[in-house]
């Protein structure tokens, strides 16, 4: 229990790492116009980003129902059943 609550934790801050980190690029290059702000004077990567907070639990949403019928199986039954 306490090697997967360890791996959840480290596998939650790589996707935190890894979405920072392409929005930066994103922005840079000037493919996602974005209004940032600051939250810190003491630290650079503490930003919030109204687009991406307003996002984020759409994509959770989104991930969480793909693992849960990857789960039970379900992964291309579902359209089966409908077409049937």
């Amino acid at each position: 229990m306490l090697l997967s609550t360890a791996a959840t934790v480290i596998a939650s801050q790589a996707v935190i790492s890894g979405a920072f980190s392409l929005l930066r690029q994103a922005i840079q290059l000037g493919l996602m116009p974005l209004d940032i702000f600051q939250t810190s004077t003491r630290e650079r990567g503490q930003i919030y980003a109204r687009a991406v907070a307003l996002m984020r639990p759409w994509t959770q949403e989104i991930a969480m129902q793909q693992a849960w019928e990857a789960a039970l199986g379900l992964d291309g039954e579902q359209g089966d059943a409908a077409g049937a």
